[in-house]
């Protein structure tokens, strides 16, 4: 199964550390863990760019019926 995972550097309600732990965790190694170096908690708000563009490059790569 295929993860993604997004953070925001400056998120202390789930810091960096916790999304570095969830990723170490994970036993698929079809995984990727991208932080973003603007934003907080709010990282669809706050870095839109990087969070529209990795979901729209992940979902791309993972689909089942190739456009």
């Amino acid at each position: 199964m295929p993860v993604l995972i997004l953070f925001g550097q400056y998120d202390f309600v789930c810091p960096k550390g916790l999304g570095d732990d969830l990723f170490n965790k994970i036993s698929t190694t079809d995984k990727k863990i991208v932080i973003s170096p603007i934003s907080g908690h709010d990282i669809m708000l706050q870095d839109e760019v990087l969070f529209c563009n990795e979901i729209n490059e992940f979902v791309r790569i993972h689909r089942l019926i190739p456009i």
